[in-house]
């Protein structure tokens, strides 16, 4: 990557810098499992709107799928589906779908990419459980939402940057890009089960947005989670060198 600074946003301006870029492509792919986030600033017009409209660092989130002894894969929703193909029904697919992320970054051209990464304390020993938690959780949503059309609806996503606005009830039937993120962590338990998707922009998983994570129950030591804090959380932003094949 460049050093370029990108200032994006309008209300107010914010800024992500591909300077910080840290990780090979190689070793960002070895490094995520299910449930980690990847984070993208692109160039297309759709990211713009995005971005500006949304006083947003970045246009466009995904998150990570791992199936035991797999490839890491990205379960993402776009409107436009570009080149990369979709592992169920191998065309290119708009909407939610599944693709690979080794290929995704390889041919990525936008700003930046960063991930960001599902930590538990290690005095926990939750790691391992947590990783296949997560690919189980992975695996039903995909299985429910795959090939659902994205949400084109600009009102829809639009008073998610209105968190005061309240909403009544939860379509399930399209999804943008953090509507889809966030019913993945609800449905896995690291989200309040109370909160609709929808109500998520991709800014709000960044290092500068509020989402806290949850300790799931599922985990060992659940009766902890109400006694510390920062049991479970993400990483810092980890940028991705996509410049160099």
């Amino acid at each position: 990557m460049s050093d370029e600074e990108v200032v994006l946003g309008i209300l107010p301006s914010r800024s992500v810098s591909s300077k910080e870029a840290s990780l090979s492509i190689s070793d960002a792919c070895k490094l995520v499992e299910s449930g980690d986030l990847v984070l993208f600033s692109d160039r297309s017009w759709s990211a713009s709107f995005i971005t500006v409209s949304c006083a947003s660092r970045f246009s466009h989130l995904a998150i990570v799928y791992r199936p035991s002894g797999g490839r890491p894969l990205l379960l993402e929703a776009v409107l436009h589906p570009g080149k990369d193909i979709d592992v169920s029904f191998l065309i290119p697919e708009s909407g939610v779908r599944l693709i690979d992320f080794e290929n995704h970054l390889q041919h990525f051209r936008g700003k930046a990419v960063a991930i960001r990464i599902v930590l538990t304390r290690k005095d926990l020993n939750a790691s391992k459980p947590l990783k296949k938690h997560m690919t189980s959780v992975m695996e039903k949503v995909w299985e429910e939402t795959k090939g659902k059309p994205y949400e084109t609806r600009a009102i829809d996503f639009l008073l998610s940057r209105f968190p005061f606005v309240e909403k009544r009830s939860e379509n399930l039937d399209r999804f943008f890009c953090s509507k889809l993120v966030a019913l993945c962590y609800i449905r896995a338990g690291l989200l309040d089960t109370s909160v609709m998707p929808s109500s998520f922009l991709p800014d709000d998983f960044s290092a500068t947005g509020d989402v806290t994570l949850k300790y799931p129950t599922v985990l060992p030591f659940p009766g902890l989670s109400a006694k510390f804090s920062e049991l479970i959380k993400f990483s810092d932003e980890l940028y991705i060198n996509t410049s160099i094949l």
